[in-house]
């Protein structure tokens, strides 16, 4: 096979992004897949506990936030757009803080069915003077039920004509093989650009616009390692016949992302260089901004130059947070 060079993405100007920041606003997203709770425990380490070496942490704050699909709802939310979330919570109190928490991001509740006896996915983060210490979860990882499934599907049907339909995976049971084959019929159906962050290999995602794995990801979607440019190449290639979706971008950590598309085109993002203070909650914004730029009818590399964009911004800031149109505007000082 010919080598093949990958091509630089166009320099983003400022002009250029506040015009298409202006075109995602209002934009109606659905969002559909593992909604969690992000609980922080914010406090001081100043000695060794006599018990055993481990760090002893005095509580000073508890904050809470949205995790997984419920994350990205909020980035889009943040971004102007209009999100609306399709998962499954447990019949517990984290249930009932995330649905508060939705609502006060301005997150619309598609289909949010309380399951009994399974907890809403709570993960816990131990920090010390902004440095994480610890994490520890709360989930459970079967698949939802089937009437969990046809009631997510059947809410889809009924709400009002979406610009774009987001599916967030965490591994979490909430995006099994018959919910994602029907978010892609509907799709199909109606026409409506859609997207994916994939994480099982087992699923398919035919007909997704685009897919957005990280290097881990596609190594499990592809079976092949993606170590440098070549293998990355190789790998997305393959994923891209496998799945039988449009275009895939590859989230690559300090390296930025990788777009291809299953026409040949490919490009390279690179990461604005800013200093990472926390990566928690990186990919579920990259995913807003991504289906947010498909449903204001941008192109692929232009949803995943906003979506790098939000990406740097968001993990230099602790825990998890948004990016919002202000701060990206305000990463590009001129152009």
């Amino acid at each position: 096979m010919a080598a093949r060079t990958a091509i630089p993405a166009p320099v983003l100007t400022r002009s250029r992004l506040r015009q298409w920041l202006a075109s995602m606003r209002g934009r109606r997203v659905a969002v559909i897949g593992d909604a969690m709770l992000d609980e922080f425990l914010w406090g001081d380490a100043t000695r060794i506990s006599p018990e055993a070496p481990v760090p002893v942490v005095l509580l000073e704050q508890q904050t809470r936030s949205l995790g997984g699909a419920a994350n990205v709802s909020a980035n889009i939310a943040a971004l102007g757009g209009l999100p609306v979330l399709f998962a499954v919570v447990g019949d517990d109190l984290a249930g009932e803080h995330l649905r508060e928490l939705a609502r006060s991001a301005g997150v619309a509740i598609g289909s949010l069915p309380a399951l009994p006896g399974r907890p809403t996915t709570v993960k816990h983060r131990v920090f010390a003077r902004n440095k994480h210490l610890l994490r520890f979860d709360r989930e459970a990882t079967a698949a939802i039920p089937a009437l969990a499934e046809r009631e997510i599907l059947a809410s889809l049907r009924r709400h009002d004509r979406f610009d774009a339909v987001v599916v967030s995976d965490y591994a979490k049971g909430c995006c099994t093989p018959a919910l994602v084959r029907g978010v892609a019929r509907y799709c199909a159906q109606r026409r409506i650009p859609w997207c994916v962050d994939p994480k099982l290999a087992s699923l398919r995602y035919r007909g997704a616009d685009v897919l957005k794995p990280n290097l881990a990801e596609l190594e499990a979607l592809s079976g092949l390692p993606a170590r440098n440019l070549d293998e990355l190449r190789r790998a997305a290639a393959a994923t891209l016949r496998r799945h039988g979706c449009r275009n895939l971008l590859i989230t690559r950590g300090q390296h930025g992302m990788a777009l291809f598309s299953a026409s040949g085109r490919e490009h390279l993002l690179n990461s604005n260089g800013r200093q990472v203070s926390d990566v928690t909650g990186a990919g579920d914004t990259v995913l807003a901004a991504l289906g947010l730029g498909l449903a204001a009818r941008l192109a692929p590399l232009q949803a995943a130059a906003i979506a790098n964009l939000a990406a740097g911004f968001v993990v230099g800031l602790p825990g998890t947070a948004v990016a919002r149109s202000t701060d990206l505007l305000g990463l590009l000082k001129s152009g």
